[in-house]
């Protein structure tokens, strides 16, 4: 997908900023743009929820369900065959709507762990593994696509920041409780329940109209001040 970078604006030449400074600048564009925002939001809780509990729970279910941790290594590997896929494909694939499909390919994530806790044939594990994958790889690319050409030159840096700060802020909190939550409710439970937060957390991200409707290409220049033309949320 080719990118069409935001123009640099007036700002770009300001004297040097702060740390907090430009926190608050990224903040500014963050909270402007419900798409951008609510994304970062749901990906909060989903690694909480599911990304924590997968990497500490998953191998000794992996044991306990099929006799051999070695299933959820294989699984890892399947999904990283489909990210490579994903990423082909990308090169080629660029539908209207990208964070829209993008998040709907990532329905695929809170299904397999509801599958492997629910102890689904190993086929159909791995079949979700690779669209895992396949769909994170190619949201992945759509996603930075989305920043690239709505979020000025400028300030892309200070937004990334956000993204990342806000999409992993509570990652050691996930793996903090994990033993204690899989010892009080057992970890099938516990990786099957964060698959369903899961999906619930994946349908909030497509609430914002923004969302749905942001577009792959550039935006006209009437609409890179904020959000969409006419405040879709």
């Amino acid at each position: 997908m080719r990118v069409h970078p935001a123009p640099l604006g007036p700002a770009a030449h300001a004297e040097r900023s702060t740390v907090l400074g430009d926190l608050q600048a990224g903040w500014q564009e963050v909270r402007t743009r419900p798409w951008l925002w609510v994304t970062i939001a749901v990906f909060t809780g989903a690694v909480l929820c599911m990304f924590a509990q997968w990497y500490a729970l998953a191998p000794s279910v992996s044991r306990d369900l099929y006799g051999s941790a070695a299933i959820f290594g294989l699984l890892e590997g399947v999904a990283g065959g489909g990210a490579l896929v994903g990423s082909l494909a990308g090169v080629r694939w660029r539908p209207a709507h990208p964070l829209r499909t993008g998040l709907l390919l990532v329905f695929a994530w809170p299904a397999q762990a509801i599958a492997f806790a629910g102890a689904a044939p190993v086929w159909t594990i791995v079949v979700l593994a690779f669209a895992i994958g396949f769909g994170f790889s190619l949201f992945g690319v759509w996603w930075k696509t989305a920043l690239a050409n709505n979020v000025p030159a400028h300030l892309l840096s200070r937004v990334s920041a956000w993204d990342w700060m806000g999409s992993l802020a509570l990652l050691p909190v996930g793996y903090l409780i994990a033993a204690p939550l899989a010892a009080a409710l057992g970890a099938r439970t516990v990786l099957g329940a964060g698959g369903m937060i899961g999906f619930a957390l994946l349908a909030v991200a497509l609430v914002p109209r923004s969302t749905r409707r942001l577009r792959g290409g550039a935006p006209s220049p009437a609409e890179r001040p904020g959000v969409l033309v006419g405040d879709p949320r």
